[in-house]
């Protein structure tokens, strides 16, 4: 069985992790029926609109060779033998050679889809086992000088790499012989050939072009990617992308199970990132290379006739400035409560790491508080959650604490909330709640019959509650950090613009977070172990652009060549 038809609906996880980790080669929504096909990338009238992902690839070696300058040699050498067995399965064994029959024509974008085949239903468990359908990947080669077309047609159809002949629709595909290893299905199309490893496949092809239903049609599609190939960016113009790539939400969705029969929520979305199938319709971004990485610019799109919204508020900016330098991991939103209803219109998902009933039960089983009333009614202000490394100077058994902050929107409520959880921590939880002065700021500190936890809670400027639990970290952060997180060179290469507004930002410094073995985590498989090592951190802001449309840049940071 070929590589191709190994690869499972993960495969675009396979694909971006490979981009990252490689050393090698490698929206707006629609407001009215205008396609501009000019801005597709080649294969989108070719592609059929059930197409799960689509990865459109630079061909020009140029923009791959930046990549030899990042990742570790482990990386280098597993990607690099994928690439060579996927170049075996798809190419050397079926009699072609990329650079003999393929590189002196093909055009300056070739397109990779993976299209999900039909399964048969009602079938038993076991019978399922014995018909199972292998998905498609679908190779688009556009052929740069269309007077070569044809020229290219007959010689694909003269029968020299031993494949065999038939007609569909009128068209004319080129097969493998049956029993052949690594079985590929070939036919001519739009000026491009088109390449499949299951011959259904190829079928769809020619029905998505014949029958004018291809991805290119879909709502927002083709302004997205035209938007994106402008060069348009979240922060400043965009360098040329090293590839392009499309995830259709909606067909993901469905081959995930994530139906959901829940009523659609017609109040305004934050920036929820869940794949909602009712709501959500595509997600496009350019794969640029710099010299530190792979930077991930694109857009996220709800469909045409979508009962939810994007809230168009981007005014978080403090947060980065409130942690100190060597925070681990750090995730801040413009408003907590929007970003909680948001988390609740996915539940239906199941992406989502905890039920948002389960949420609230825990918190009203342990606390006798209302998640919604007695916490999030106060918290609509900005906000944040991070990891960050015990204080030097104090001992503890914990490496790592976790610091919630809120800018609230209702001070004396707060207060009142977090006095009634003083209570509680005392009467129900024996903790011994003491008021203190850290670093000339009133702190309220829990003292815990468990030892190694410390809990925390206080003011900062602003009108900003923080609570911090786990190692003693609140020194870190009271009054100010003596380095601000936002100061870090590493935070500001991987999140640029933070003069910029904007939604949220995520960072990740898995160097000292992961690399460097300073928290308590689960050993990870040994492929996950090396991509790891060949990243350094992970950012990610967020901007609302319209009510319809998202704006996001996710930078993955390298490590430097060896």
């Amino acid at each position: 069985m070929s590589i191709l038809q190994k690869t499972k609906p993960i495969w675009l996880i396979a694909t971006v992790t490979s981009l990252v980790i490689v050393g090698g080669a490698g929206a707006f929504w629609l407001m009215q029926n205008n396609f501009l096909m000019g801005d597709n990338p080649p294969g989108a009238k070719l592609i059929p609109q059930q197409a799960l992902a689509t990865l459109s690839v630079s061909t020009d070696p140029q923009q791959w060779q930046k990549l030899q300058q990042t990742g570790t040699p482990e990386t280098k050498a597993a990607i690099a033998q994928q690439i060579q067995t996927l170049q075996q399965n798809f190419l050397t064994s079926n009699g072609f050679d990329y650079g003999r029959d393929i590189q002196p024509w093909i055009g300056s974008e070739a397109m990779l889809a993976y299209l999900p085949l039909p399964r048969e239903t009602n079938v038993t468990p076991e019978k399922a086992k014995k018909t199972k359908v292998e998905d498609a990947l679908i190779l688009v080669l556009p052929v740069s000088q269309p007077l070569l077309t044809s020229q290219i047609a007959n010689q694909i159809n003269s029968g020299k790499n031993n494949l065999v002949g038939r007609t569909y629709q009128g068209v004319k595909i080129q097969e493998s012989p049956q029993g052949t290893k690594s079985p590929i299905s070939v036919t001519v199309l739009d000026n491009a050939v088109v390449v499949t490893n299951n011959p259904k496949a190829i079928e769809q092809v020619v029905d998505a072009y014949q029958g004018n239903n291809a991805i290119a049609r879909l709502p927002g599609y083709s302004q997205a990617l035209g938007k994106l190939k402008s060069g348009q960016s979240l922060f400043a113009e965009a360098p040329r992308s090293a590839a392009r790539l499309y995830l259709n939400l909606p067909a993901i969705s469905t081959m995930i199970g994530s139906e959901t029969t829940k009523p659609v929520s017609t109040k305004p979305l934050g920036t929820q990132p869940v794949l909602n199938q009712q709501q959500y319709q595509g997600v496009a971004t350019n794969v640029i290379l710099e010299p530190q990485g792979l930077r991930f610019q694109g857009v996220s799109w709800l469909k045409p006739d979508s009962k939810q919204k994007f809230l168009p508020k981007n005014d978080a900016k403090i947060m980065p400035q409130r942690l100190p330098a060597d925070t681990f991991l750090m995730f801040s939103g413009s408003n907590l409560q929007q970003f909680w209803l948001d988390y609740i219109d996915g539940q239906g998902n199941p992406l989502l790491p905890i039920s948002p009933d389960a949420v609230r039960s825990g918190l009203k089983s342990f606390t006798n508080l209302d998640l919604d009333e007695d916490l999030l009614s106060w918290m609509q202000g900005e906000f944040t959650v991070a990891l960050l490394p015990s204080a030097a100077n104090v001992t503890s058994r914990l490496k790592a604490g976790v610091v919630i902050m809120v800018q609230a929107s209702d001070r004396p409520k707060a207060e009142k909330a977090l006095k009634r959880l003083d209570e509680i921590a005392a009467n129900n939880y024996q903790f011994q709640v003491e008021s203190n002065q850290l670093n000339g700021q009133p702190v309220t500190n829990w003292v815990s019959p468990l030892v190694g936890l410390n809990i925390s809670h206080g003011w900062l400027d602003g009108n900003v509650a923080f609570l911090t639990f786990g190692a003693p970290i609140a020194t870190g952060i009271v009054p100010q950090p003596r380095e601000a997180l936002a100061a870090n060179s590493q935070f500001q290469q991987a999140l640029p613009g933070m003069n910029q507004a904007h939604n949220g930002k995520l960072f990740i410094n898995v160097n000292t977070a992961i690399n460097a073995n300073n928290l308590p985590l689960p050993q990870l498989p040994k492929d996950w172990r090396a991509a790891s090592k060949s990243i350094s951190a992970i950012g990610m802001t967020t901007q609302v652009d319209s009510d319809r449309l998202l704006r996001f840049d996710l930078s993955i940071q390298l490590q430097p060549s060896k």
